[in-house]
């Protein structure tokens, strides 16, 4: 853990990952770790208790960061009869949820994107889409073991989205957008400690489009977060 902390302050420190990229990175390590080390425990011996044996019990609710990458779907027309298609971006975030049970609660969060995008197919532009988004609606989990859970949700949206002009082009440009959308997630997550989850995540999301013709903006998403129980 020292050695991987200090790899990737370090990749900060020489501008070449983002913070939201080391996080994300993180996660995977440590849910992917965990849970190899979980499955071999379960073929050749028991595991020493980590965390409460009342762990799964408890109603997850809880409050976190998380980071993931979005990947393209599609293409995209605008004005002037141009097309659009993104490439791979980032949103970072914060999100909670409150649960009245160990099934079922209501959760919200406040998001950051960025999306590097192709107009007609040329090289990316240097400019990007960026994005705020907040988002609510009901959350499920299922504790299928002591420090594992399954979770999902479905939420509703409202976007803003920034006007951008690649690369100064005349002509080329896709419009500020403010409207509703949605969005559904799952999850794995892990339990570090009695009040510490890290998790997996991936999703699909539907966004307002680029104008008249364009259909909706549609991406995929894995990542991973961190959370606090509270």
């Amino acid at each position: 853990y020292t050695t991987a902390t200090a790899t990737g302050l370090l990749r900060i420190r020489h501008h070449r990952h983002w913070p939201s990229d080391v996080m994300t990175g993180a996660g995977i390590g440590i849910v992917g770790a965990e849970l190899g080390t979980s499955i071999a425990h379960l073929l050749v011996g028991g595991r020493e208790k980590a965390v409460g044996d009342d762990i799964a019990s408890e109603t997850p609710s809880a409050i976190g960061i998380y980071s993931v990458f979005t990947l393209p779907v599609g293409r995209y027309s605008l004005s002037g009869g141009h097309t659009l298609r993104t490439s791979t971006g980032i949103r970072t975030g914060v999100d909670g949820a409150f649960y009245w049970n160990k099934y079922i609660g209501v959760g919200g969060n406040l998001s950051f994107s960025r999306v590097n995008y192709r107009v007609d197919d040329q090289e990316t532009s240097d400019d990007a889409l960026r994005s705020t988004v907040v988002g609510a609606g009901p959350c499920f989990s299922w504790p299928f073991a002591k420090y594992w859970r399954l979770e999902g949700s479905f939420m509703g949206q409202y976007v803003w989205r920034s006007e951008s002009n690649p690369d100064g082009e005349a002509g080329v440009r896709t419009e500020a957008a403010r409207g509703l959308g949605m969005s559904v997630r799952a999850g794995l997550g892990f339990y570090v400690g009695q009040r510490v989850e890290v998790s997996l995540k991936a999703g699909y999301s539907r966004e307002p489009g680029f104008g008249w013709g364009s259909g909706a903006f549609r991406t995929f998403a894995v990542g991973a977060a961190t959370a606090v129980r509270l």
